[in-house]
């Protein structure tokens, strides 16, 4: 974490600043993606979607959706387009049905999402990131809008009063507890120098999985992630814990 206290608090103002209107670059005055928008992360799903589970027996896409700061009143210049692509198992015999507490389905289909990055330059649309997911469900519940990109409707409407009981300095206090939570994990890992084992590694990406990326249950908990995100220890996280997965298929 290399952001002074000042500079930690200009990305929470500008985190909580909500807009008056959708952005523009993505929504038209009704309410509507443009659709030439539309049409562009479509075909970019889709072939995302073809070249991990096209030859997968029984696995299909549900829906195609878009969320996250670009589908909400608190977009910056720089959001990325956050989609996720939901993959339903409906008669694979290689894989078992997704259940609420089955993590084996989302964490084969995040090493598919990985696997195809590695092997794919990726995906932006003018000079925006394309922030592209398979995931095995998608709205359960969710701070921003979700904008289903194949019905061409809101599914979840976005709000403009979900962070008005916060501070950017508030904000900043939060993001200090999680950035504790986070070292305190790493910390309690042992510091062989060797290879983790699976086991660990397992827990590792439990953890950055369900306490890390998923845990937005509470407002807090996602402004915090943005500011996780937007510092780049988001990103620094996810290196190290997929780093030392890919470590344990070494020989």
């Amino acid at each position: 974490m290399n952001e002074t206290h000042e500079e930690l608090l200009e990305i929470s103002k500008e985190i909580l600043n909500v807009k008056k209107n959708l952005d523009p670059r993505v929504f038209s005055e009704n309410g509507k993606i443009h659709n030439l928008l539309r049409q562009r992360l479509l075909h970019r799903a889709h072939y995302m979607a073809q070249e991990t589970i096209g030859s997968t027996k029984g696995l299909e896409v549900g829906d195609i959706v878009l969320l996250g700061s670009s589908a909400s009143y608190f977009y910056r210049p720089a959001s990325d387009l956050d989609v996720k692509i939901e993959i339903i198992n409906k008669s694979c015999p290689y894989l078992p049905a997704f259940k609420e507490c089955e993590d084996g389905f989302t964490k084969y289909l995040s090493s598919l999402t990985s696997s195809f990055f590695s092997n794919h330059q990726k995906f932006f649309i003018g000079k925006r990131f394309l922030d592209i997911k398979l995931a095995p469900k998608v709205w359960d519940y969710a701070w921003t809008g979700i904008y289903s990109l194949i019905d061409n409707k809101w599914l979840i409407l976005p709000r403009k009063d979900i962070a008005k009981d916060f501070t950017a300095e508030t904000l900043v206090q939060y993001y200090y507890v999680r950035c504790q939570e986070i070292d305190d994990f790493v910390n309690s890992l042992p510091k062989s120098g060797e290879k983790y084992s699976q086991e660990q590694c397992n827990k590792m990406f439990y953890y950055y999985k369900t306490q890390v990326l998923d845990r937005n249950q509470t407002i807090e908990d996602y402004l915090a992630f943005k500011i996780i995100k937007a510092t780049g220890k988001l990103k620094e996280l996810g290196a190290w814990v997929f780093n030392n997965q890919l470590k344990t298929l070494e020989f």
